[in-house]
């Protein structure tokens, strides 16, 4: 019941790989989030913007809690944290963009939105 050298260094890079892609992330959300963006919206401006130019009209734009950005296919609508909602930084509307993602991937029907919004309630257990 002993894991074998190879496979206890395969178990580790991956580790540190996925560790350090989620630092870079991080350090690049941190980064931009003090760096306003020269649109002028705010994300929830920039995600309704985002949704008409798709001819999304059915999806509901919330302000959740801090950390709570995700589009939610229950109940279609996208969730967006305070710093999201009212933030003006290229973060903000980045985030706010991303969710949209969701919702025109779900709106065409798309193969893995459609596995994700199928095994959400088992991995929410």
């Amino acid at each position: 019941m002993f894991m074998s050298g190879s496979y206890l260094a395969f178990i580790v890079l991956t580790m540190v790989i996925g560790l350090g892609a989620q630092w870079y992330v991080n350090r690049q959300i941190s980064k931009f989030s003090r760096v306003r963006s020269s649109f002028g919206m705010t994300g929830a401006q920039m995600a309704q913007r985002m949704l008409a130019d798709h001819g999304i009209t059915n999806v509901a734009i919330r302000q959740g809690g801090a950390g709570q950005d995700h589009f939610d296919p229950r109940n279609n609508s996208i969730t967006l944290s305070p710093s999201v909602f009212d933030g003006r930084s290229v973060t903000a509307l980045a985030t706010a963009c991303h969710e949209c993602g969701h919702a025109y991937q779900y709106a065409q029907n798309y193969t893995p939105m459609r596995i994700r919004a199928a095994i959400i309630p088992a991995v929410n257990l």
